[in-house]
């Protein structure tokens, strides 16, 4: 991780938050997972690349292999599953379960 002043992130996996520069509050387990997140808070990503494009969307929840992985700012979402919510670039309060 890059020097940054962030605050409260955990970040266990190659390449977790890699990218991040001021989001705070993050939680990222697994390979790729938040890697692009910049300024994006109160994210919890956990599978490989969940949450992957995510830049500045906050307060999102993604559990499961890519996950949520195109997200770039869509907020307050959760998805479950393989795959779930996939589609999701800039959406608002969706929940996706399963793959």
């Amino acid at each position: 991780m890059v020097a940054c002043t962030t605050v409260f992130n955990t970040a266990v996996g190659h390449d977790a938050l890699v990218a991040n520069t001021i989001g705070a509050n993050n939680t990222a387990v697994g390979a790729r997972v938040l890697d692009a997140n910049t300024t994006g808070a109160n994210n919890t990503a956990v599978g490989f690349n969940a949450l992957g494009d995510n830049t500045t969307g906050p307060y999102n929840t993604a559990i499961g292999s890519s996950a949520m992985d195109t997200n770039t700012i869509g907020a307050n979402n959760t998805a479950v599953g393989y795959n779930a919510l996939t589609a999701n670039l800039s959406g608002n309060q969706n929940t996706a379960v399963g793959a």
